[in-house]
């Protein structure tokens, strides 16, 4: 049997005895290795109307807050603008001691520098 050059760099693409090709004997498979079967199917289309059926029959709970919906005096946006406020100081709190650590260790390391270049002198 004569063998072509991509069939033996490629061995996915080798033909079975019958003429059909390994991808077309296997099941497809999709994510995590499972079968898809057509029972629960969803299209774009269905999706879309299922997502428009969700939005129209949900409670008036699940609309927007007072901080989304434009109410800036209630309690509920103060808290939300302190919370942001507490979150921003952490962070620049964690960046200060990162910036005053770098001054640190160039100070040290220029302070050591001098020592040594202090000492080779007094050798010399």
């Amino acid at each position: 049997m004569r063998c072509l050059k991509s069939e033996i760099r490629n061995p996915k693409s080798e033909v079975l005895a019958a003429g059909l090709s390994r991808s077309s004997v296997a099941p497809s498979r999709h994510g995590f290795g499972l079968r898809s079967s057509g029972f629960l199917r969803i299209s774009d289309f269905g999706f879309r109307i299922s997502t428009l059926l969700a939005l129209l029959f949900s409670p008036s709970g699940a609309h927007a807050c007072a901080v989304c919906f434009g109410n800036s005096d209630s309690k509920l946006s103060q808290g939300m603008l302190a919370g942001v406020l507490v979150l921003l100081l952490v962070v620049l709190a964690v960046l200060g001691g990162f910036v005053a650590l770098f001054i640190f260790l160039a100070r040290r390391a220029a302070a050591v520098a001098a020592l040594d270049k202090q000492s080779t002198e007094s050798k010399a």
